[in-house]
């Protein structure tokens, strides 16, 4: 945790104390790391082919109704969070 509070993006907040289990989200105390996943061969055109290709114009549309409907979930959750502290730390 010491390395990764060296680039702490907001000191002034707090210091780091902890990741989740794959270590992909640093978190302040009572944090709340929610993910979502995105089948990315999805967006593979004719796949296994000469012409393959992958369909960014749609993974783009994805990945910005994913990003709203995470934000949406911590909006629909209110306080039923599982750590009391949470709804304010989000």
């Amino acid at each position: 945790m010491f390395r990764i509070n060296l680039f702490n993006p907001t000191p002034h907040v707090g210091s780091l104390e902890s990741t989740n289990p794959c270590g992909e989200q640093p978190l302040m105390p009572h944090g709340s790391c929610n993910l979502g996943s995105i089948n990315l061969n999805a967006f593979v055109r004719n796949p296994f082919t000469e012409d393959a290709s992958y369909d960014f114009e749609r993974f783009d549309f994805v990945v910005s109704e994913m990003i709203w409907a995470l934000d949406d979930l911590l909006t629909m959750l209110g306080d039923r969070h599982a750590l009391p502290a949470q709804p304010d730390e989000i």
